[in-house]
């Protein structure tokens, strides 16, 4: 759920570090086309985490991930969502990400 009552405090940048040291991919990884299972998983994940997360844009987030269309964000988006459903343990994954992130922008806010 969007906090739309206070601009988020994190960036993309953090969420992708985040993402990058669950899945022990390097952060450059996120911006390449580089489609092997675990940096599209990682990469899919963090734009998911960046929708939620943020208040960017689809078309600003594409941006971020160095892809020109944003339909690739809303494809990831969606992608991921059905995935939680499917996989438990992924879903379980992506909220502890997601809580993670959560306390990091708690404590910087402080």
């Amino acid at each position: 759920m969007k906090h739309f009552d206070s601009v988020s405090q994190l960036t993309i940048a953090q969420i992708q570090a985040a993402v990058c040291s669950e899945w022990q991919i390097d952060a450059h990884e996120m911006r390449s086309f580089r489609r092997g299972k675990d940096v599209s998983l990682a990469r899919q994940t963090a734009i998911y985490l960046a929708r939620e997360l943020t208040l960017l844009s689809y078309p600003g987030i594409a941006r971020a991930f160095g892809r020109a269309d944003h339909t690739s964000i809303l494809w990831a988006v969606n992608r991921v969502s059905q995935r939680m459903v499917d996989d438990p343990a992924y879903a379980v994954r992506v909220i502890a990400l997601r809580n993670q992130l959560d306390a990091q922008e708690l404590v910087e806010e402080f």
